[in-house]
Order: structure tokens, then sequence, then C-alpha cells
């Protein structure tokens, strides 16, 4: 399994979907599964209590390895206490690595104007970037140390030009 974190508008969804076809993988998205399960928070942009968020993310991934099927996971970082929970609760376990989509904060005001998702509001996205920039450190904290394999990538360009540079990156 790999995991992609990014803020909102780095082309997280776009990539892992581009990484799960290339790979033969199932596709799912943290943001697809609050927004499903957790509308209540995703409306004005909170986070989803890392416990709950975390029981969800782990079913959806037990669900998929039943199919005998193996993921790309797209979403976004929180705590480190919740970090703390997902490695506990067994949601890292056999990742290959995680991979960050690096992309100015420019870059994504411009990208998120012209998404047009009914979620996507000016104060919200400042919101989620800011939450993003303020917890990613902290949050890889424990995964690091857990020795799990994390890794930068550029997120600018066009989508299939980010997706070479990650299939290369990733050495696939």
């Amino acid at each position: 399994m790999i995991f992609i974190f990014g803020p909102a508008g780095s082309g997280k969804s776009t990539q892992t979907k581009l990484l799960a076809d290339a790979l033969g993988r199932e596709w799912r998205s943290v943001g697809e599964l609050c927004r499903e399960q957790f509308a209540d928070y995703t409306r004005d942009g909170s986070m989803v209590p890392e416990a709950e968020l975390a029981a969800a993310i782990k079913q959806e991934i037990d669900a998929v390895r039943a199919t005998g099927k193996d993921l790309v996971f797209d979403g976004q970082p929180w705590s480190s206490a919740g970090a703390e929970i997902m490695l506990r609760t067994g949601i890292f376990d056999n990742v290959e690595s995680i991979v960050l989509l690096d992309v100015p904060r420019d870059e994504l005001l411009s990208r998120l104007a012209v998404r047009g998702r009914a979620d996507d509001r000016p104060e919200v996205w400042e919101k989620k970037i800011d939450m993003y920039d303020s917890r990613i450190a902290d949050f890889l904290a424990p995964l690091r140390a857990a020795g799990i394999p994390i890794i930068s990538v550029s997120g600018l360009g066009t989508p299939t030009e980010v997706s070479a540079r990650l299939l290369a990156t990733l050495g696939l």
C-alpha cells in the first residue's frame, strides 16, 4: 500500500488514481471517505475526530484487502497523536511508502479556484492549507520513527508529468 499526502489542491487524488491504475490497485481517498461518512465536519473544513477516522480508514483497507487487492490511498496529515493511532490500528502495516506532494501555496490556491467542488470556498481552502502546513512535520515524526519510507515529489506540472516523476521516484 502507498499513501499520498498533500494539501488541498496538490493533486493527490489525481495522482493517487493514476498510480492505482498504473499498479493495478484500488484507489481510496480519505477526503472522499470524510465527505461520505463525516459530512458535518467537511462542510466547514473541520477535522474529523482522529479515532473515528482511523476506524473508518482501517475498515476500508480491510474490505479491499479481503478481496485480495492492494491500495493506493490519499489524504491529509493529522496530529502526531493521530499518526500514533494509525500505527496502533495497523493502518500503516505493509505500507511501501508515504509520498508527499510538494506544491507552492500560490499554485494550490490557483488550482482550487477552478476545481469546482461543492465544499470549495476560499476560507475553507486557506484553513485546510494552513492545517496541512502546521501538522505535517509532527504527523510524520512517529512514522519516520517506525521506519516507514517517506519521499517528497514535486506536484508542479501536468498530471502526466507529475505521474511520471512519481513513478520514477518510487522506482516503478
